[in-house]
C-alpha cells in the first residue's frame, strides 16, 4: 500500500503547508516507510520537490516547511511502503515473484536488488 494526498486552491493562494504534512501524516499507515512532497506554483510553472522526517535521507530533499508561506497552489504527500520481498508476492497472472524471476533470468535479463 502506498497513500498519496492533494490540495489544489483554484483561487491561487498558496496551500497551508504544515496542513499538508498533517493530511500526509494521517495516512502514514499506508506507507510508513518513506514520505515525499511536490509543490507546484501553477501560475508560474515553479515545483519543489521535498521531504519530511520519514523522507529517505540519500534522496537530500530540502524540508518541506522550508517552502511554507510561499505561494505553492498545488501540494501532493506522498507515503511509501517498502516491499522487501516480492518473490513471496503473486502477480496478476497469478505467477509468484520467484517464477517471474526465474523467467526473466532464463531470457538473460540482469536483475539488480537493492534494500535499505
Amino acid at each position: 500500500m502506498c497513500g498519496i494526498f492533494g490540495v489544489w486552491n483554484l483561487d491561487g493562494s498558496g496551500v497551508d503547508v504544515a496542513a499538508v504534512v498533517r493530511a500526509t501524516t494521517a495516512i502514514r499507515h499506508r506507507g510508513p516507510d518513506d514520505e515525499g512532497y511536490l509543490l507546484i506554483n501553477t501560475r508560474s510553472g515553479r515545483t519543489e520537490l521535498c521531504g519530511g522526517k520519514d523522507t529517505t535521507s540519500e534522496l537530500r530533499l530540502p524540508d518541506i516547511f522550508q517552502f511554507a508561506g510561499e505561494k505553492f497552489d498545488l501540494a501532493f504527500g506522498f507515503r511509501r511502503l517498502s516491499i522487501l520481498d516480492l518473490t513471496r508476492w503473486p502477480s496478476a497472472d497469478g505467477e509468484s515473484g520467484q517464477e517471474r524471476l526465474d523467467h526473466l533470468q532464463r531470457r538473460n535479463l540482469q536483475l539488480h536488488r537493492a534494500s535499505r
